[in-house]
């Protein structure tokens, strides 16, 4: 899960470690316990889903002499 923040935020996954996370940054979750956190500050508002300005495009295979 991807998003960009609109406010700062804070979160503490073992107990004793703040993680940081600045507003208008954009943080991708990198396990299961993190997106359930940003789902979080997507509905209270401090967050919005990222969404990709490019398309991806494809790639055309080179024509091969």
């Amino acid at each position: 899960m991807t998003i960009t923040l609109t406010q700062d935020e804070c979160a503490c996954f073992d107990g004793s470690t703040l993680r940081a996370y600045f507003k208008g940054d954009t943080y991708t979750s990198t396990h299961s316990i993190e997106a359930i956190v940003f789902q979080n500050f997507i509905d209270k508002g401090s967050a919005v889903p990222h969404t990709d300005a490019k398309p991806n495009k494809a790639i055309r295979p080179k024509a091969h002499k």
